[in-house]
């Protein structure tokens, strides 16, 4: 496998000029494979290019700058988390490490399924990677700082998807104090309970 580079004749950063040479950190003029259609990659080595990070709060970097935004989509797509807690890129053979500050993966939109007294029946979640599942309350986490978190299933792993503090807001206008301590969500007729945040992946 060989280390990637994504765009289309493009620097990944956004504040690179664009560019029709093959260096680190550019591809040749290809398709846009979000239209259905191929990329050409071009192969270098981790020692040629700055790494590819993911803040905690999902902003994509390389060496530093912005990512493009459809590059940063496209990344965002094609996250593959690995048992020991790394993440990585992965489009067909080729691989590319992430940098990761908290997790690889966030809560974009919610939706609230609010029945008429206001009590939760369902919350349905839009994820960074494309996709949309309902939340499951089992998996609710909070940090030391007060970060929410729901576990979500990506390639056979258990991993933490990250809400912002817009949407950990609204969800907390349902949260109620447990009496034997710690916070419940109460949600389709149960109380689920916050657990502590663990970061690290486990088996699905």
């Amino acid at each position: 496998m060989g280390s990637i580079s994504f765009g289309l004749g493009e620097h990944l950063a956004a504040t690179s000029p664009c560019s029709s040479h093959t260096g680190p950190g550019v591809i040749r003029p290809g398709l846009d494979i979000t239209a259905g259609r191929r990329y050409i990659f071009v192969m270098v080595s981790s020692e040629e290019h700055p790494p590819i990070t993911l803040t905690e709060r999902g902003q994509w970097l390389h060496g530093g700058q912005p990512i493009l935004p459809r590059v940063a989509a496209l990344f965002a797509r094609h996250i593959v988390p690995k048992p020991d807690g790394r993440y990585i890129i992965e489009l067909g053979d080729d691989t590319e490490p992430i940098q990761v500050a908290d997790t690889a993966f966030f809560v974009e939109g919610m939706d609230l399924d609010e029945i008429e007294d206001g009590r939760l029946a369902g919350v349905q979640l839009r994820l960074s990677d494309g996709q949309e599942e309902p939340l499951n309350p089992s998996s609710l986490m909070i940090s030391e700082e007060s970060v929410l978190y729901a576990r979500i299933t990506r390639h056979g792993l258990s991993v933490p998807c990250r809400f912002p503090p817009s949407l950990y807001h609204r969800l907390a206008l349902h949260v109620e104090e447990n009496p034997g301590g710690g916070f419940v969500l109460p949600l389709a007729g149960q109380r689920w309970p916050l657990a502590p945040y663990k970061p690290a992946p486990k088996p699905a």
